[in-house]
């Protein structure tokens, strides 16, 4: 084993279970700390979302465009460092997560109708779904497979993901539902049995098969995106929930906030209006938290079609 591997063994598997072993505090200071460590090791990843965050904000100057791609690695580390709090009993969870709108959802998840839950890849996606899981809600999480056949993985960090994953699957009381091998039709029968899915909704392009994909435009550009969650909205009727979660510098507190948006997206006449529509609603979250985005550096990837 290189020397490169055994940082990579000492980060997941020592560092990072004892950061989260410290008062919240100094967990999230040090966790930030090893974000801005994490620059400099990737050197092209922060080269491209360097870029990328100026091609989207140009009016800002250098130090606040630089204090945002920092700040997304940092968003990264921190959401790294919470899943060895993902056990903890929703109590303590309580005592750090502030939510809005979860009785909505709660309600929403027990009417029968089914439920189309989606946000995208920004903040403490796994704490929400630990948070929401703990709360009352079951959902059905639709995720990319961590098996090494389908995600080659470092090992230190395929044991690390299988702990984040056996976590978040008993807080949510169900298994997640790999992306592809057919599982369409499960997501339809979920939904129709009144079950609630959830679905980040910025998927790269270059992970699916083209044919699965609809034009729209992105930050000015025209963009390619996945349009599954159109389809399923199309095809069962469900009711559809955003959500998005950030933490609050000022306070320390992770915020989630949750609405329905069913009668937002209803009047879209097809699946190129609706994902026209989501793909907004996700600018708008990137432009009221860009440090929390974490796809900074693959932004060109939507750009082309694949």
């Amino acid at each position: 084993m290189g020397l490169m591997d055994w940082i990579k063994a000492a980060d997941y598997e020592a560092a990072l279970p004892t950061i989260s072993k410290l008062p919240r505090a100094l967990a999230y200071g040090l966790a930030d700390f090893r974000g801005r460590l994490l620059t400099y090791s990737r050197r092209d990843s922060f080269t491209w979302a360097s870029r990328n965050v100026e091609s989207v904000f140009p009016h800002l100057d250098a130090g606040e465009r630089r204090r945002i791609v920092m700040g997304h690695y940092q968003v990264a580390s921190r959401d790294a460092m919470e899943v060895f709090w993902y056990s903890k009993p929703l109590s303590q969870l309580q005592s750090f997560v502030r939510c809005s709108g979860l009785d909505t959802l709660r309600e929403a998840a027990s009417s029968g109708d089914g439920v189309l839950l989606f946000s995208s890849h920004m903040g403490s996606t796994g704490l929400f779904f630990v948070f929401a899981g703990k709360s009352g809600v079951p959902m059905n999480i639709v995720a990319r497979s961590i098996e090494p056949e389908d995600n080659p993985l470092h090992p230190a960090v395929l044991r690390y993901s299988r702990k984040r994953v056996r976590w978040i699957e008993t807080a949510i009381g169900h298994p997640l539902l790999v992306t592809g091998r057919g599982n369409y039709s499960r997501l339809v029968e979920k939904l129709r049995a009144g079950e609630v899915v959830m679905m980040l909704i910025d998927v790269l392009p270059t992970l699916v098969n083209p044919k699965y994909t609809t034009e729209v435009t992105f930050f000015g550009r025209r963009a390619w995106f996945p349009y599954g969650i159109a389809s399923l909205f199309f095809t069962t009727g469900s009711r559809l929930f955003h959500w998005r979660i950030h933490r609050n510098q000022e306070t320390g507190y992770q915020e989630i906030e949750i609405s329905e948006v069913t009668d937002t997206f209803r009047p879209a006449a097809d699946r190129a209006q609706f994902m026209q529509k989501l793909v907004g609603l996700l600018e708008q979250d990137i432009r009221r938290y860009p440090d929390h985005w974490l796809s900074w550096d693959s932004l060109g990837h939507y750009y082309r079609k694949s």
